[in-house]
C-alpha cells in the first residue's frame, strides 16, 4: 500500500521539529513517503524561481536522510506559477535552472502542482505535459508527480481558474509519460468518499490509476481552520485497487493529526485486531487511546466530536473558558494544540488563496 504524508495545507506549517518527530510514528504506521509542500513556503511557490537559501537547504536535506533512515521516501511538491501561461524559451530556461537546483536536494520524490493556478486555456494539457517531460529529462527525482489544473471534478475550480478545457484529463493522460503518477482528490476538493465508479471513469479517462491527495482532515481554509478533524476518515481498503496511492494533507496540528492518520491507516486493513469491523467512533477514540497518554487521552475521547462538528463557533465562551483550564493543564504537544486552537491561534483569513 503507497500511502504517505503531503504537508500542502495553507496557513501555519509544521516546522521541522515536528516534521522530524513524525517520522518514527509515520513508520510504525506503514506510511512508505513524506511529500514536503507547505503553502506557506513561498520558495516553491510564487518566489519558485528563487532557490532556498543555504540554511532551509540545509535542513531539507537533512530532514530528507532522516525519513529514508525510517524508510520513508523524501519529496517536495514544486508550483512553478504561470509557467504554462508563458511559452517564451526564456522562462523555460528559469525553469531549468530550478530544476538543477532541486536535484541538489537528493529527492526520491517530485511533484509538479499546477493547482490554484489560472488553466483557461486550448493546449493546457499540452503544455502541462511538455513541462513534465523536461523535469523527467532532467532526472531530478526517481519518481514524479503532477497535480493538474483541475484537480477534482468540482465546479468551484472552473469558477476560480476559469473554465476546464475540454478533455483535459484525457488529453493529459494520453500525453504525459505512463510513468508520471496525477494526483486527484477526487468528486469533491475535500471528498468524503470514492465511489468505484467514480475511480473507475477517472482511471478510463487518465489511462491510469490516479494518486489520492486525500484533502482529510486538512483544516487550512478560512471555515476549516475553525474545526478540528479528530475522527476517522469515512473510507478503507476497498479504494486501494483503484488508486495509485493515497497522499493524506493533514491539519496544521502535527499531533492531533496523529489521531485520523492513525485511523486511515488501520481502517485501511480493515478490521481491528480482533477481527471485528470497526465504527467510525470506535476507531477514533481507539486511535486516541493509543497514541496519548491516559488523562489526555479520556479528555480527547470525550471532546473529540464537539471539536470536529461544532468547532470554536458551537461553544460557548463558558465552554472555551472551562476546556483551556483542563487543557491548559496538560504538558502534552497536542494539549497545547488544543490550547490553540482555543484561543483562534490557527484561524487564516479569506485572502489565503492569494497571499500565497
Amino acid at each position: 500500500m503507497q500511502l504517505g504524508i503531503i504537508e500542502g495545507f495553507y496557513g501555519e506549517s509544521w516546522g521541522w521539529q515536528a516534521r522530524h518527530e513524525s517520522l518514527e510514528f509515520l513508520s510504525e504506521q506503514g506510511f512508505s513517503f513524506f511529500l514536503y509542500a507547505p503553502k506557506s513556503d513561498s520558495h516553491l511557490r510564487k518566489r519558485w524561481r528563487k532557490p532556498h537559501g543555504q540554511t532551509e537547504k540545509d535542513a531539507l536535506i537533512s530532514f530528507g536522510n532522516a525519513c529514508r533512515e525510517h524508510g520513508l521516501k523524501f519529496g517536495v511538491g514544486f508550483s512553478p506559477y504561470a509557467l504554462h501561461e508563458d511559452p517564451h524559451p526564456h522562462r523555460r530556461s528559469e525553469f531549468q535552472k530550478r530544476l538543477n537546483t532541486l536535484k541538489s536536494l537528493n529527492l526520491d520524490i517530485l511533484a509538479i502542482l499546477f493547482d490554484d493556478m489560472k488553466g483557461d486555456f486550448p493546449h493546457l494539457a499540452r503544455v502541462q505535459s511538455d513541462i513534465l517531460k523536461q523535469v523527467a529529462d532532467s532526472d531530478v527525482a526517481d519518481r514524479l508527480i503532477m497535480c493538474p489544473t483541475y484537480y477534482s471534478d468540482h465546479p468551484i475550480l472552473d469558477r476560480l481558474f476559469g473554465p476546464r478545457p475540454e478533455d483535459y484529463l484525457m488529453d493529459l493522460g494520453r500525453m504525459l509519460d505512463d510513468r508520471v503518477d496525477v494526483f486527484w482528490t477526487g468528486p469533491e476538493i475535500c471528498s468524503k468518499s470514492y465511489s468505484n465508479e467514480h475511480l473507475q471513469r477517472v482511471y478510463e479517462e487518465l489511462g491510469r490509476r490516479p494518486l489520492l491527495w486525500d484533502n482529510y482532515p486538512v483544516n487550512d481554509g478560512p471555515r476549516m481552520s475553525r474545526y478540528l478533524h479528530l475522527g476517522a476518515p469515512e473510507r478503507g481498503s476497498d479504494i486501494l485497487p483503484r488508486v495509485s496511492g493515497v497522499a493524506i494533507n493533514p491539519m496544521n496540528q502535527p499531533w492531533l493529526s496523529r489521531i485520523p492518520l492513525n485511523a486511515m491507516a488501520q481502517g485501511m486493513k480493515g478490521k481491528n485486531d480482533m477481527g471485528e469491523k470497526q465504527t467510525r467512533s470506535q476507531l477514533t477514540q481507539r486511535s486516541i487511546r493509543k497514541l496519548f497518554p491516559a488523562e489526555l487521552a479520556e479528555n480527547l475521547c470525550r471532546d473529540w466530536q464537539s471539536f470536529q462538528d461544532s468547532g470554536l463557533d458551537g461553544l460557548s465562551e463558558q465552554e472555551k473558558t472551562k476546556l483551556l483550564e483542563v487543557y491548559g493543564q496538560l504538558t502534552h504537544p497536542a494539549a497545547k494544540e488544543v490550547t490553540r486552537w482555543l484561543t483562534g491561534e490557527y484561524l487564516v483569513s479569506k485572502d489565503i488563496l492569494t497571499d500565497s
